[in-house]
């Protein structure tokens, strides 16, 4: 390799991980960048100083001191310049979102999907969406992120295939040029979008207490929603085809005598045992209706876990045979990938943290699966939507980092 192209890899690469710790970390110090980062403090401050310059990073005042006692100078995230967009896209809803890089939400809309209808029109609609929430904005938009309940292509571009949408070799990106054009996308399925939320939402809380960051390997997050699917966070590695971050465990037979899946066709797969249609299927003697607004998921379950706590002994009955349920799908999952911490999103977390408590027992009651850390998903059903817009963050600020750098 030439010495000056492995140079400029090595530079982009220190970038990247320096960006990266900002992002997890922030506000954070020049000392703690080079005790996480392993660099030099003249890289440190090379780096910093090229950031700053490219609009990505500013300096706060941090907590406590620096040398001399003056007030440490803290680095995170520049607000109100950049950003980035995430779209969802699933069976029973469709979503945008617009994030502000330092993490606040500028806007976003969202709908039921229409069963049956077309990417060409859900597109077009989620296009002319983004543009609405960019007019309120100066905000230059450096990546789109897109969750799709389904695969997506090797290139990352586009959907392979949806069973739930009943989509196929979609190109995503071509249908969205129109209404952003030049800006850098990339497609992944829910749970890996998902699995990005969590391993930044992680990242965050052990940077703010100065732990040991987690790293991408040792996370794994089981989404549950009308499907089920779990995933690895993908991080900044746009040459890694998406496949690479996904397990596919969604239709995974794991009750010989469960129903039958109408996607897949096998009996007592886990999205026919553990999907929100059984959840309702078990718990349709309750008298609970789900609503018609996108976050029906969230209304429903609290309702069931209101009524177990209330007394009802047919909600709490169904409750247990989830747990049960959720315990043997998780710990099957940690058993094929080996993670160290297992987060769980979609409509668990609404069932309330004694749910999720009675799942992790019942998990580390199996032998293999003692140590294995599990939590709730801090951002429930909306972590594919949240995370897609992370998604589009790296993609967008590598392709930037990348331009600078050639």
């Amino acid at each position: 390799m030439p010495e000056a192209l492995r140079h400029r890899e090595m530079r982009e690469h220190n970038q990247v991980l320096i960006l990266g710790l900002i992002q997890r970390c922030g506000p954070v110090t020049r000392p703690e960048l080079g005790r996480r980062s392993g660099l030099t403090k003249a890289s440190i401050t090379r780096i910093v100083q090229e950031l700053v310059s490219q609009d990505l990073v500013s300096e706060v005042p941090a907590q406590g001191t620096g040398s001399g006692g003056r007030p440490a100078a803290g680095l995170r995230m520049r607000a109100g310049v950049l950003a980035s967009v995430g779209v969802d896209l699933r069976i029973d809803r469709y979503a945008v979102v617009l994030r502000d890089l330092s993490g606040a939400e500028l806007g976003r809309w969202e709908e039921r999907m229409v069963p049956g209808t077309g990417p060409e029109q859900v597109l077009a609609e989620v296009g002319q969406h983004v543009q609405d929430l960019r007019r309120d904005y100066p905000h230059e938009v450096v990546g789109v992120g897109v969750s799709v309940g389904g695969s997506a292509t090797d290139d990352g571009q586009g959907v392979a295939y949806s069973l739930y949408l009943g989509w196929n070799d979609v190109d995503v990106a071509g249908l969205l040029a129109p209404y952003l054009p030049g800006v850098p996308l990339r497609v992944l399925d829910v749970s890996c979008c998902a699995a990005q939320a969590s391993f930044e939402y992680l990242s965050y809380q052990a940077g703010q207490r100065g732990d040991r960051l987690p790293t991408r390997s040792e996370l794994v997050h089981l989404q549950c929603g009308i499907g089920l699917g779990a995933g690895r966070p993908g991080g900044w590695d746009t040459s890694l085809p998406p496949r690479a971050s996904s397990l596919p465990v969604s239709h995974v037979p794991i009750d010989p005598s469960g129903p039958r899946c109408h996607t897949c066709g096998w009996n007592g797969c886990l999205d026919s045992v553990l999907g929100f249609t059984a959840l309702m299927r078990r718990t349709e003697d309750l008298g609970v209706s789900p609503g018609q607004d996108p976050h029906y998921m969230e209304g429903y379950c609290r309702q069931v876990a209101a009524a177990a706590a209330g007394g009802d002994q047919r909600a709490a009955g169904a409750l247990e045979a989830l747990a049960d349920d959720l315990a043997r799908a998780v710990g099957m999952i940690a058993l094929l990938a080996s993670p160290g911490h297992m987060t769980i999103g979609g409509w668990p977390v609404y069932l309330g943290e004694d749910f999720i408590q009675e799942v992790r027992r019942r998990v580390h009651a199996h032998r293999d699966c003692g140590s294995l850390s599990i939590s709730a998903g801090e951002l429930g059903d909306d972590a594919s939507l949240v995370g897609a817009s992370m998604i589009g963050a790296s993609v967008g600020l590598l392709a930037r980092l990348t331009d600078q750098a050639g």
